[in-house]
């Protein structure tokens, strides 16, 4: 991905534990594009697991899985 390309990232994810490292991936490859750093992309990273863990367990509690 360039970042000459696109300076958003828009993506939709299946709220299922399988999408989180795809999702998380895809948000790290982002901001490493964009130029962060090894501490601020492990920040990202830490941030994205913890935002996506919680969307998964707890955005659709009940339902189906959704987006």
């Amino acid at each position: 991905m360039s970042l000459a390309a696109s300076r958003n990232l828009r993506k939709t994810y299946t709220a299922v534990p399988a999408s989180i490292p795809p999702a998380r991936g895809q948000l790290i490859r982002f901001a490493a594009a964009a130029g962060a750093g090894r501490d601020r992309l492990e920040a990202i990273r830490l941030a994205a697991s913890e935002a996506l863990t919680n969307v998964v367990q707890h955005a659709y509690r009940d339902q189906l899985p959704g987006r």
